[in-house]
Order: C-alpha cells, then sequence, then structure tokens
C-alpha cells in the first residue's frame, strides 16, 4: 500500500481557486470548463462554502453532560476535502468540537478532514453554548471545499495518507 504525506502532496498538486462558485455543482462544471485552459493540468479546484443557521429556541437543541446546550452539524459529503472550518460570528461563549468517527478532536490541531479518504467515518461540528443561547440566535459555518481529478481521488481513496494529526486507512480516519 503506497503511503502519501498530506502536506507533500498538498504542495505539489495544482490548485486553481473559484470566487464565483458557492456549491459542488459550480465547483465541478468550473473545473471541467477551466481544466485544460489553466496553466499545467489543474488537479483541485477549491470553493468557499457556507451553511447559514438560525435558531429560534433552545429546546431544540441537546444539553450535554454540564447541562450546556450544543448543535451538531454533519457536514454535506459533497466535496473531496474540507479545511479552514469557522464559526462566525466568532463568539467567546461557544466552543467548536469536531467528531471523526464518534472521536473528539480539538479544531485547533484538525486542520483538515480528507472526506474522499474516510468513506466509513462521519465528521461532526459540534458547537456547545456556553451560555444558554438567546432566541434566533444566527451563525454561519464557512469552510474551503475541494473537488479533485478522479485519478487523483482514487489515489488518496487507496492509500495510506499522513496528516499533522490523523492518519487515513482503508476508509478510517484515526488519530496520528
Amino acid at each position: 500500500m503506497n503511503t502519501i504525506n498530506y502536506n507533500e502532496f498538498m504542495k505539489n498538486a495544482i490548485i486553481a481557486h473559484s470566487d464565483m462558485t458557492m456549491n459542488y455543482h459550480n465547483a465541478l462544471e468550473f473545473f471541467i470548463l477551466h481544466r485544460g485552459t489553466h496553466k499545467g493540468q489543474m488537479d483541485m479546484v477549491t470553493y468557499y462554502n457556507k451553511e447559514k443557521f438560525l435558531l429560534f429556541s433552545a429546546g431544540f437543541l441537546q444539553a450535554d453532560k454540564n447541562d450546556n446546550y450544543f448543535f451538531e452539524y454533519a457536514p454535506k459529503r459533497d466535496c473531496d476535502i474540507m479545511d479552514n472550518i469557522e464559526i462566525r460570528p466568532v463568539n467567546d461563549k461557544i466552543k467548536i468540537t469536531y467528531y471523526i468517527g464518534g472521536q473528539q478532536y480539538d479544531p485547533q490541531v484538525v486542520k483538515e478532514f480528507i472526506i474522499v479518504a474516510s468513506p466509513y467515518h462521519e465528521f461532526k461540528i459540534r458547537i456547545t453554548f456556553l451560555e444558554k443561547p438567546t432566541e434566533n440566535c444566527e451563525f454561519v459555518i464557512h469552510s474551503r471545499n475541494y473537488i479533485m481529478e478522479p485519478e487523483l481521488r482514487k489515489k488518496l481513496m487507496v492509500s495510506r495518507l499522513i496528516t499533522d494529526s490523523n492518519i487515513y486507512y482503508q476508509g478510517m480516519c484515526i488519530k496520528n
């Protein structure tokens, strides 16, 4: 089995960004239209994604063992890689945690989630409210998403992929 260092892989990839793209379908269209016109062979295209949430009442939220309310969001798996995940507005009364395959991760440590290399693990973003949220609490989850060239996608799917924080292997993501 081939082993790939994620940082080296990304450093060597030819990546184009589309500011006009806001979803998977537009990114795929951009990739197909511009693949041959981009200098060199384009390996991936990135686009910024945002999901807006409005909480009408804390009654819709779950509570953890400390009686803090939380909201869990499982991003759509319609891209190959997600990184630069942020919650806005930035608020010191919330705590962000990632759950990958049921294991808890610190977002300061895990910088990306490689969807294509972990089809068997669910990725959730948990927003814990350290104070009871107000009615009509609004926040937006931002991310940079990647769409890859099919051969590279296949390469990541069948390889052992090592990131700074995780190892992706046989469709699973485990702590490094």
